[in-house]
């Protein structure tokens, strides 16, 4: 019988809660006026309104976990994290930490704005715990990784935000904490240091740290964690598998309907047919190639009832095509209410999550292009395009919704719905297989 892993993290009904007050005064009045009522015997009365941000939050959390946290803003996520990392104490409850904590929170947390980078590195480093000599062999390390050049000796009152998390995570990588804990503050970084960041926080996680990260990027928790909790008005809604919990997040954040379409853009004719045209029962689910793990969500005023895959000019229906392909993917989508701003989409991921493509009728070129449909009408849209792509499998996402007010309203989105097998006869290193031609000259060099 194997031994359970260590925990890391346990807490128990933790809870943190804040008082409001509606006037200045009211701060003076309940400092003062309980004691005097309560001395007169008189009834307490509180001149606040309580506002929890976390409540009865009991978790436990492995040696080695990765755990994606999501949320709405202000559903408590950042609450949760400062608790964990002790910078702030609960009001009720317990929390157990076991190991090191490095903890990206507010930018700027642990750092002196006066000091210079260099300062703040020993500063710093010093609060997570490590000695001088440990620092001195970190050094020069933190400042590859950090890679800010000469801002390295001027104070960090002078560094972007950027510069300013490149330093901040550079030194809470670098001092080999057994818990990492990032708080959105890879948002502001560019893309190839985030890049460089998560191959870093995936080599932690690989020797066995456990890593909170919390990011409203539901695709980088898919990649990089093995556990995923979605926290909704200071309380755990779900725990779990991360597709599944992010899933479920997205189906909460998007999946509603609004009545007042406010856009002016031109609405397009699209080819329709009627409401008996094209679309079978129960078409989609019958098509080789339909994922019936697929996620699906919207508000079901449209819904996507059938597809077909082509491989051209031969007009074969199949889900295993070749990389050199052109393809033409038909979505039949019924309306069920009429539809004057209606947007259609494709996507394109990897087993894994990561997404390799992704358009839309309203994002193309040529400016917004959005459709007119009518209550009981079958649109059919055309996607042509081509994979070159390594050889493997890849599934597709069809989706339609609508613009309101310069939001994407999702009517109907069938998330991983479409498995296809790409097959490529030559080695492709990485992904994609980008047409490349190489020209290679020799000439001889005097000796």
């Amino acid at each position: 019988m194997s031994r359970p892993e260590p925990l890391a993290i346990r807490t128990h009904a933790l809870s943190k809660c804040y008082q409001s007050y509606s006037h200045p005064s009211h701060r003076l009045l309940q400092s003062l006026l309980p004691r005097l009522r309560a001395r007169l015997g008189k009834a307490p009365r509180n001149y606040f309104t309580e506002h929890w941000a976390l409540r009865d939050v009991s978790l436990t959390i492995e040696r080695g976990q990765s755990v994606g946290i999501v949320g709405r803003n202000g559903a408590g996520k950042s609450t949760f994290l400062q608790l964990v990392s002790g910078v702030l104490a609960p009001t009720a409850g317990q929390v157990e930490v076991s190991g090191r904590v490095a903890a990206l929170l507010e930018l700027g947390s642990g750092f002196n704005p006066e000091f210079t980078g260099r300062q703040n590195i020993h500063f710093n480093a010093a609060i997570l715990g490590m000695s001088s000599r440990q620092i001195q062999e970190k050094f020069d390390e933190i400042v590859e990784f950090a890679d800010i050049g000469d801002y390295l000796d001027m104070p960090v009152n002078t560094y972007s935000t950027g510069m300013f998390m490149r330093l901040a995570f550079s030194v809470s990588y670098c001092v080999e904490p057994e818990i990492l804990i990032v708080d959105e503050a890879l948002a502001v970084g560019d893309a190839k240091f985030q890049a460089k960041c998560y191959r870093k926080i995936d080599d932690l996680i690989k020797r066995g740290s456990t890593v909170l990260l919390v990011t409203h990027s539901t695709e980088q928790v898919v990649r990089h964690c093995n556990r995923a909790i979605w926290i909704d008005a200071g309380q755990v809604r779900q725990d779990g598998d991360p597709k599944e919990v992010t899933n479920a997040y997205l189906v909460d954040l998007f999946g509603y309907s609004e009545d007042s379409r406010t856009s002016n853009a031109p609405a397009l004719p699209v080819k329709t047919s009627g409401a008996r045209g094209g679309a079978t029962s129960g078409g989609y689910e019958s098509r080789t190639g339909y994922n019936r793990d697929e996620f699906r969500y919207g508000t079901g005023d449209a819904t996507i009832t059938d597809f077909e895959l082509l491989s051209l000019p031969s007009g074969s229906s199949e889900t295993v095509v070749l990389a050199s392909d052109q393809l033409k993917l038909t979505a039949r989508v019924r309306f069920r209410r009429a539809c004057d701003q209606a947007i259609f989409g494709i996507q394109l991921r990897t087993p894994d999550g990561v997404l390799l493509f992704a358009d839309n009728t309203r994002d193309q070129g040529g400016g917004a292009r959005y459709y007119a449909v009518e209550a009981g009408q079958v649109a059919e849209v055309d996607y042509h395009f081509a994979l070159p792509l390594a050889s493997g499998d890849y599934f597709l996402t069809l989706g339609v919704s609508e613009d309101v007010a310069g939001k994407n309203v999702p009517l109907d989105r069938r998330f991983d719905s479409i498995q296809i097998h790409v097959t490529n006869g030559r080695i492709v290193h990485g992904i994609m297989d980008i047409p490349l031609e190489i020209n290679v000259s020799t000439r001889s060099v005097g000796t």
